[in-house]
């Protein structure tokens, strides 16, 4: 699958496996530990999953629910306007 060409997502790249997930202490998942890394980050998946951010805690939904919601932050990379983060920690050096 081609993603945008100004970004080389870390989290599918051939150096790492494309199944890694982070589950922090409190059972949220995330399939990227920059998405994570502070509370700003964590405010931007908040307000761009809504109501579904609560359903991406272990202890609520199953691993398959969990990488479905996912899927809705990696269409961002095949539009003009990729999640910040994602922009941000995975953006090419040449773009």
């Amino acid at each position: 699958m081609p993603f945008i060409s100004r970004l080389a997502p870390k989290c599918h790249s051939s150096n790492q496996r494309p199944s890694t997930t982070f589950i922090e202490v409190n059972g949220f998942v995330s399939p990227c530990c920059w998405l994570v890394t502070d509370n700003i980050r964590i405010q931007l998946l908040k307000d761009f999953f809504g109501d579904d951010f609560n359903k991406l805690f272990i202890t609520k939904s199953s691993m398959h629910d969990i990488k479905e919601i996912y899927k809705k932050l990696k269409d961002t990379w095949e539009t003009d306007k990729p999640f910040p983060t994602c922009l941000l920690v995975c953006k090419k050096k040449n773009a």
